[in-house]
């Protein structure tokens, strides 16, 4: 089973009848197949594109265009975790731009929900799969209670939101998998605490180059006079919310609201708060189960 290089005939990098990728997109890829033909694996390729420019899709285009038959996708979060698993499974991003038929079988995808505890184990999911997907606690040799994915028997290592690298439980991973094809994918290639990820920057896609092709808006930012732990702040940030949202609605119909607080009990007061001003919303937090957290997910972009 190799199901990248079994279809590989049927992947267009840039189909003529449909829109394809986009144009950053195809540079990663191009940057990324230039990069493995003059370089080693020792060190990790980087790649550097803005939340919403399409990185999943990158990562499903580039196993067709590298040809790579075994792949470990890592993730930061269960949430995340689920979201590309699904993604690669149905192909649909790639589907739906014309880079593949849209009666192509779907991939074989094994997300990682617990920790394996032998070699045998793993040897079992990898004949059967194509993809694996994880969380680095389910797959880091960080860890002395687990025992992780061998080295051989993947081919490529993909690290979704890649700045987390230099904490100890990522760079383990890094080291384990020294000699596979490594590549790493993040909007923030630059630490506040400057600590560096072990890896070469081959592409990088700024946040003004997203704007100028449409893909991204400029951010305007809206502040409100409250003051610190002030009882009424939650109710103040509200209002200037429902301004700002109602304004939107005019001209952009599928507008949301991403509300973010630090602790799950503010989130479910929040909840309450935004309920009783009439917005359909709800919050998504660790004490959730992974599919209810994945349901809302789903609402949220439907």
């Amino acid at each position: 089973m190799a199901f990248f290089i079994d279809y590989r005939v049927q992947f267009s990098l840039e189909p003529i009848a449909q829109c394809g990728l986009r144009q950053c997109q195809l540079g990663a890829i191009w940057a990324l197949k230039s990069q493995f033909t003059t370089s080693s694996n020792e060190v990790a390729s980087l790649i550097s594109m803005p939340t919403g420019s399409g990185k999943t899709v990158l990562m499903m285009a580039a196993c067709f265009e590298l040809q790579i038959p075994k792949i470990l996708v890592v993730v930061p979060s269960k949430i995340l975790r689920r979201q590309i698993s699904e993604q690669f499974r149905s192909l649909k991003v790639l589907k739906d731009v014309g880079c593949l038929p849209n009666d192509l079988p779907e991939v074989s995808v094994f997300e990682v929900e617990r920790r394996q505890s032998s070699r045998e184990a793993w040897e079992e999911i990898i004949n059967d799969h194509d993809v694996i997907v994880a969380h680095p606690n389910s797959i880091s040799s960080y860890y002395k209670n687990l025992f992780p994915l061998p080295a051989d028997l993947i081919d490529a290592v993909f690290i979704d939101e890649a700045h987390h690298e230099p904490a100890p439980t990522w760079a383990a991973i890094n080291e384990y998998y020294l000699n596979q094809r490594r590549v790493f994918f993040t909007a923030t290639p630059f630490r506040r605490d400057r600590k560096k990820m072990r890896a070469k920057l081959v592409y990088h896609y700024s946040i003004g180059k997203a704007i100028d092709d449409g893909i991204l808006r400029p951010v305007n930012f809206r502040g409100e006079q409250a003051g610190l732990h002030d009882v009424n702040d939650d109710m103040a940030l509200l209002q200037t919310a429902l301004e700002v949202f109602t304004a939107e609605k005019e001209t952009n119909p599928n507008a949301a609201i991403l509300i973010r607080t630090d602790r799950i009990e503010d989130a479910n007061n929040l909840v309450r708060m935004y309920r009783e001003k009439n917005l359909n919303v709800d919050a998504i937090h660790s004490k959730r189960s992974q599919n209810v957290n994945a349901e809302l997910v789903e609402k949220a972009r439907t």
